[in-house]
């Protein structure tokens, strides 16, 4: 992705990445690599227009807190739909009342231009540390322990995408079809290099670390929440990333990016990963 903007390769990332899990549950089509890799060059067009001019897209990202990633992403899916040749926007954060019971909120409607389907479509990124029997999704916990990859998939499987079915009298409009987008990077144990099946394939990867297995090294970049996204390279920014020599000891969870000086100025990304305290899965971390 050769877009010298932050902002824009971060959008560009949200459209392209594969997913980290996709398929077809309970009717409900989880999108795939191929359905992102021809959506990426349908708004290829669009992309690098808006790298020549990014001012619109850092109106609509400064809304929101920028240390608030799922609200981010949110504000990224809503560009690009905002710039799709391929759909038309018609509802976001639709909230579903009943009497005096919120029974959910649907992230986006959107129609299918093409063929004029109503899709309701679910929205997610998740970044999950991996431990344990890495078979067993309930061994995929966030940053924040309670946060684990089964909890958040169940809630997605059979609820967010079902709320069209479940409350079609709640719906705006008559949906035809319901997706799902998940999005994200899964980081496994350093000496465990294989993702099990549950993943879609190709689902963005990184490892994690102990601090007591990592030397002190300047070319881990360390990453804020806002820069989890796109892989990272030399680009314009309004929170240029440092090297970072890694602190010790390590209080909390964090995300870094180990970096090659192409030449000086010019870093590049080889892999992310995840540093953490050496008692992480032994205590309840909540950041």
């Amino acid at each position: 992705m050769s877009f010298k903007h932050r902002c824009v390769q971060d959008l560009a990332w949200v459209i392209q990445s594969p997913p980290v899990i996709s398929g077809e549950f309970q009717q409900i089509h989880w999108l795939n690599q191929t359905d992102c890799q021809a959506e990426y060059l349908a708004c290829l067009p669009a992309l690098h227009q808006l790298d020549k001019n990014p001012e619109p897209l850092k109106q609509v990202l400064s809304i929101h807190k920028p240390y608030v990633l799922g609200k981010r992403f949110e504000c990224f899916v809503q560009y690009w739909l905002h710039i799709s040749p391929t759909f038309e926007l018609l509802h976001q954060a639709h909230v579903l009342r009943q009497i005096t019971h919120t029974m959910g909120e649907a992230d986006f409607i959107i129609r299918e231009i093409a063929t004029g389907k109503v899709i309701h479509l679910e929205v997610t990124v998740k970044f999950y540390l991996g431990t344990g029997d890495l078979s067993a999704m309930h061994h995929w916990y966030g940053t924040n322990l309670k946060d684990r990859l089964d909890i958040k998939f169940n809630r997605l499987r059979h609820h967010q995408t079902r709320l069209a079915e479940y409350y079609p009298e709640l719906m705006p409009c008559p949906i035809d079809e319901s997706w799902c987008l998940f999005k994200g990077r899964m980081f496994l144990p350093e000496n465990q290099p294989v993702l099990p099946d549950f993943f879609a394939k190709d689902c963005p990867q990184g490892k994690w670390r102990y601090r007591h297995e990592i030397s002190d090294a300047p070319s881990f970049l360390a990453l804020q929440k806002q820069d989890w996204l796109a892989e990272v390279t030399t680009c314009e920014t309004q929170h240029q990333p440092k090297l970072h020599i890694i602190p010790n000891p390590v209080n909390h969870s964090a995300c870094f990016a180990l970096c090659t000086e192409e030449e000086p100025g010019t870093i590049r990304e080889q892999e992310r990963y995840f540093i953490l305290p050496n008692d992480f899965f032994n205590t309840s971390y909540n950041e």
